[in-house]
């Protein structure tokens, strides 16, 4: 089994290809495809798709690209099922609360006084009330480790799994058999808590244990301009990484009583979340036990 491993998107890249080893060439396509995707949508990096229309006045602009209307489409939807709770919008609340491009974690003004800025699509255009920068955090991350499996199976790299930061595409092992991922608990880092096996599935985790400072997280709710408390942690699965890391972005916007099958149906996951005491709440269909 080959493997790569580099660092993109704030996080460690770890994949793995199974029975065929990678050229080195096609290594460097790889990891230079994922470092283009971050610099296009990294709301770290400044002159990018993410801070595109950070100076512009109110109106309606055609989009940057295809990719980032797919990623403002999705988390369009996201915003209208968390009632505009999950917003892309919020990269100016994080950037006053101190998760920022220096990590300077302290918050540096009051919240409330920070005005957060309105956005639609119409005709698939963006139409904004003035200027305006992105975070799609954890949904861009799931769409690039999809481009990143799309690339190995065009290049007849059939059998892989791609981890980024605890989030996976997996396809299935050579041998037909499925991969193993373990479930770290929300609560403390290092401690696997059960297992998971994927075949053609993707899987993201979310938890407020991360890039954490006092009281601060980094998954604030625009609406009330605070932390999310209601959940520690959550896991899903899906067809993709991409609807995976949509589902968790959408469960933690939701406490655990108001998602349900149907909430998250569109998405075809299946999740487990762990209440802000850890209790755990598995979907109908989850069938891995937890340790």
């Amino acid at each position: 089994m080959d493997a790569i491993t580099f660092t993109a998107l704030g996080t460690i890249w770890n994949i793995r290809i199974d029975g065929k080893k990678i050229p080195e060439n096609t290594k460097e396509c790889l990891i230079g495809m994922v470092r283009r995707f971050e610099r296009r949508f990294s709301r770290f990096l400044s002159e990018n798709e993410a801070s595109a229309f950070c100076g512009s006045p109110a109106g309606r602009y055609p989009m940057p690209s295809p990719e980032f209307l797919t990623l403002l489409s999705k988390a369009k939807r996201l915003r209208e099922l968390t009632s505009g709770r999950f917003d892309p919008a919020v990269a100016s609340l994080l950037d006053h609360a101190g998760y920022n491009a220096s990590y300077r974690f302290s918050l540096d003004t009051a919240l409330e006084n920070i005005s957060v800025p309105k956005w639609d699509i119409v005709s698939d255009e963006l139409l904004i009330d003035g200027p305006i920068s992105f975070d799609f955090g954890g949904i861009g991350k799931g769409y690039c480790i999809d481009l990143v499996s799309t690339f190995l199976k065009e290049n007849e790299f059939f059998h892989h799994i791609v981890e980024a930061g605890g989030d996976i595409f997996a396809t299935e092992k050579i041998d037909g058999s499925p991969y193993k991922a373990g479930i770290e608990a929300p609560w403390q880092e290092g401690i696997i808590i059960g297992t998971v096996l994927l075949q053609n599935q993707g899987l993201a985790v979310s938890d407020r244990l991360k890039r954490k400072w006092g009281k601060w997280h980094h998954i604030i709710d625009v609406k009330t301009k605070e932390p999310v408390m209601e959940i520690m942690g959550c896991v899903a699965i899906a067809r993709s990484a991409f609807d995976a890391d949509s589902a968790t972005s959408l469960i933690f916007f939701l406490n655990s009583e108001e998602v349900t099958n149907q909430t998250i149906d569109e998405l075809g996951t299946e999740y487990l979340i762990f209440d802000k005491q850890g209790r755990a709440k598995k979907s109908s269909k989850w069938n891995w036990p937890l340790f």
